[in-house]
């Protein structure tokens, strides 16, 4: 299920700024809803809604059993060997700036297709009745 950034900006700028700059791994919607102050349901349609920002972890909470997401881009920076764990740093200003850059993109984009949408529609129904009224007269000259 892919939302819109337009309709969820709020909550998913909090939630990919929070994850950026946290020094835990990964944390339950339950967890982040708690500490950004938004619904839970709300937390987790964004973290499932936006597939492409945030991973899924295959592993759960021993307490309520919810899965714990985390930022692609903090996940692929886990070491797998042991020793240091970037992970645990915050992402810096240019990675988390490059993060908000794309969704502000992605929401701009959206805003410009919806505003787009009313005329391109109209010019389309409008050629359309030109192209009948063309071929109704044809068939008058005929």
């Amino acid at each position: 299920m892919s939302l819109n950034y337009t309709e969820n900006i709020d909550v998913l700028m909090a939630l990919v700024t929070h994850l950026a700059l946290t020094r835990r791994k990964s944390r339950t919607p339950a967890n982040l809803a708690s500490d950004l102050g938004f619904g839970g349901s709300d937390v987790e349609r964004v973290l499932n809604g936006f597939p492409s920002l945030f991973r899924r972890s295959k592993n759960t909470s021993k307490e309520t059993g919810e899965h714990f997401y985390t930022l692609h881009h903090r996940f692929a920076l886990r070491t797998q060997e042991g020793g240091d764990d970037p992970a645990r740093e915050p992402l810096s200003d240019a990675q988390l700036g490059t993060l908000v850059s794309f969704i502000t993109a992605m929401e701009n984009s959206e805003r410009q297709w919806r505003a787009l949408r009313v005329p391109v529609i109209c010019a389309a129904i409008a050629a359309a009745a030109a192209l009948f009224v063309a071929v109704l007269n044809l068939g008058a000259w005929q």
